[in-house]
């Protein structure tokens, strides 16, 4: 089985970056590097001369940087696809024991889109639930084993490659943001299967801040990230053929509740944070996924 890393970058600390690729190339040398318009590209391109890196002019999204690299994946041959983001450390038997889980599905003939594991959140040092729509989100703590899951995060994804013949690509116009949810809940609504693979572990980074809301911990994103959040939440709540009502209801009132809780938790720009959430309403609930924030 060959697999290819495809890891998306924008302005990465180095230091950290360094400790990603090192964890992955403990599981493949088969990586390829699409970076967003960093401004230390230079440096990056120095550090990692030997990796295939694809440096874009200015940053496209999330979405679009991964579509690239997927297609380059393809042409290379891969087989199974491994996404990643800058922030995100994998253990040094990542690939064993996902393997051991793809042997399992396959023997088993599921068909299944996308097989991730469970993570733990390093702002907030937490193990991660994976979440179940059945009709409404259920959260479940992993432990061992397989289970059928609604979604997962990007990082960490293992994809056979021929699911994008009949699934597609990932959604650029969403920029960043819901673009892996929005993917697994396409791929659910054509007969595939979500898999959270319990067995394996990876640590990953989530956001810029920590704040308290009512005892629970929350993270705080810039201005530039909530617009995204909730632009992509409303219009996916609204105009999403994959989204049953529950999911739409539950995501829909949801949104409403973060557009007021990040401007008034952030602890600095706070009108700055008002005006990115209400802009992203409106241009999700008027469909304007192209519109500049």
């Amino acid at each position: 089985m060959k697999f290819i890393c495809i890891v998306i970058t924008f302005n990465p600390d180095m230091i950290c970056f360094n400790k990603v690729i090192s964890s992955i190339e403990c599981n493949s040398k088969n990586i390829i590097i699409v970076d967003n318009g960093s401004f230390n590209i230079d440096e990056i391109k120095e550090k990692f001369s030997t990796i295939d890196i694809t440096s874009l002019d200015k940053n496209i999204g999330i979405a679009a940087a991964q579509n690239i690299g997927i297609q380059k994946a393809l042409e290379k041959g891969a087989d199974y696809i491994w996404l990643s983001d800058q922030d995100t450390f994998y253990p040094y038997d990542y690939l064993t024991n996902i393997s051991v889980c793809i042997k399992e599905l396959e023997s088993k003939n599921i068909k299944y889109s996308v097989i991730g594991p469970s993570y733990i959140e390093l702002n907030r040092n937490r193990l991660q639930p994976f979440i179940k729509f059945m009709p409404f989100s259920r959260k479940i703590v992993p432990t061992n084993g397989v289970y059928f899951v609604s979604h997962l995060i990007s990082s960490g994804m293992i994809i056979p490659c021929d699911v994008f013949h009949s699934v597609g690509f990932k959604n650029e116009a969403l920029f960043i943001d819901w673009v892996d949810l929005e993917w697994c809940w396409r791929s659910v609504s054509m007969g595939y299967k979500v898999i959270g693979c319990g067995d394996v572990v990876i640590q990953h980074a989530l956001g810029d801040e920590v704040v308290s809301f009512f005892g629970k911990k929350i993270i705080i994103r810039s201005s530039f990230r909530h617009y995204f959040m909730i632009r992509n939440a409303i219009y996916l709540s609204l105009y999403s053929d994959y989204l049953t009502l529950p999911m739409r209801s539950e995501v829909f009132v949801k949104t409403l509740l973060w557009m007021f809780v990040f401007p008034l938790w952030s602890k600095n720009n706070k009108i700055e944070h008002f005006k990115a959430t209400f802009l992203g309403f409106f241009h999700g609930i008027t469909s304007q996924l192209w519109a500049k924030k």
